[in-house]
């Protein structure tokens, strides 16, 4: 099974570069994002993602007129399923599915199928210490056997993601071979997808597949998340610390922005070496 390391790095792409008019900005819900610029593909200049809801601000779909989309289900108020159609040699094509579980509304566990054969390619298991940190083992099951096992700690708040630990062990499982600790800063105000019913109960999930290591790959993959998924405000800043002892330090700043009268993401610009210039209108 071939395992793919950009997961879900369209995750990045909401936040690649919206654009809108004052007057198309007073809502809270967003309802449709158009892709102006491109990144290391075509495939997706000037599509128009419309989002799909019910019952009010469930999020049913986020999908184009060329059959891209992201579905997702709900289990109550809580999402607990994710579908990915994304293109391949300019059709789309069933990608992935992501489960995810809850105890007490709490997030526990992320599961994904890449190629949705009832194999699991990433399992995440997370045991709270308390309200606001976390401790998680992650899995990635590769298709030569292979299985990768790393095991960190989370720090959140009631709105955001704030710390992400990650540790690699030896064989032995006592002595750490590489870590990497991220550390989010965020502006004050609403990221696009804060009005969703269940987006802040999957911010965890912003902590693996919505980081800015994602930006190394196609942008495409996910059609629209953002790379702080399931959080309230938006990233201005990265604080990455990497090697044996954490001892390799730089701050990586992924994004610029304007804000609309509402409060939300008006216009964003990606900021990162080597990608093409791409920008998204977004409409509320």
């Amino acid at each position: 099974m071939k395992k793919a390391l950009f997961l879900l790095s369209g995750i990045v792409l909401l936040l690649s570069s919206c654009s809108v008019s004052d007057d198309d900005s007073q809502g809270s819900l967003i309802t449709s994002m158009k892709y102006v610029g491109e990144d290391f593909t075509t495939d997706f200049r000037n599509h128009v993602f419309a989002f799909e809801y019910m019952e009010g601000n469930k999020i049913v779909r986020i999908a184009d007129e060329g059959g891209a989309k992201t579905e997702f289900s709900y289990t109550g108020d809580l999402i607990t399923q994710i579908d990915i159609w994304r293109y391949l040699n300019d059709d789309p094509h069933f990608y992935r599915r992501v489960f995810f579980q809850y105890e007490n509304a709490n997030l526990i566990s992320i599961k994904i199928d890449e190629e949705v054969d009832g194999s699991l390619d990433t399992e995440i298991a997370f045991v709270y210490t308390d309200f606001y940190n976390a401790n998680y083992t992650r899995r990635d099951y590769y298709w030569t056997s292979e299985v990768v096992e790393s095991q960190g700690t989370i720090k959140f708040d009631a709105n955001d993601i704030l710390k992400n630990t990650q540790k690699w062990y030896d064989e032995s499982g006592e002595n750490i071979i590489s870590q990497r600790e991220l550390s989010y800063a965020y502006d004050d105000k609403k990221h696009p997808f804060s009005s969703i019913r269940g987006f802040n109960d999957i911010k965890l999930y912003n902590a693996f597949f919505g980081s800015v290591f994602s930006l190394n790959f196609n942008s495409n993959d996910g059609n629209g998340f953002a790379p702080n998924l399931g959080t309230t405000h938006n990233v201005i800043s990265v604080l990455i610390k990497e090697g044996e002892n954490l001892q390799d330090e730089h701050t990586y700043v992924p994004f610029s922005y304007e804000y609309g009268n509402n409060g939300f993401l008006k216009r964003c610009t990606k900021i990162f070496p080597y990608v093409r210039d791409l920008n998204i209108e977004c409409r509320y």
